[in-house]
């Protein structure tokens, strides 16, 4: 079993803190990690503004969408893929 090694306060933020925040922003930082970086951030103005900074950009990204395929392109992917399974070897 490889116990996971809790960093100091001190040395938090250089070593992990800038990462976790954008695994914070998205939600995706285990319970432990999350819990922990959430203890940090109260007092980082460093990883405070790093959050600010990530949670914008995701708002933005997320507010463009994802435009839909070309008409088409399914058809023709699959139309290309035939035709290279075809071609000999």
């Amino acid at each position: 079993m490889v116990e996971k090694r809790v960093l100091p306060p001190d040395d938090y933020c250089s070593h992990a803190g800038r990462l976790d925040a954008a695994g914070w922003v998205l939600d995706a930082l285990e319970p432990d990690d999350a819990e922990r970086f959430s203890a940090h951030l109260f007092g980082c103005r460093t990883c405070q503004l790093t959050v600010e900074e990530l949670e914008t950009a995701a708002r933005l990204l997320l507010g463009w969408g994802i435009p839909p395929p070309p008409a088409g392109l399914e058809l023709a992917t699959i139309n290309r893929v035939r035709q290279a399974a075809r071609r000999p070897r």
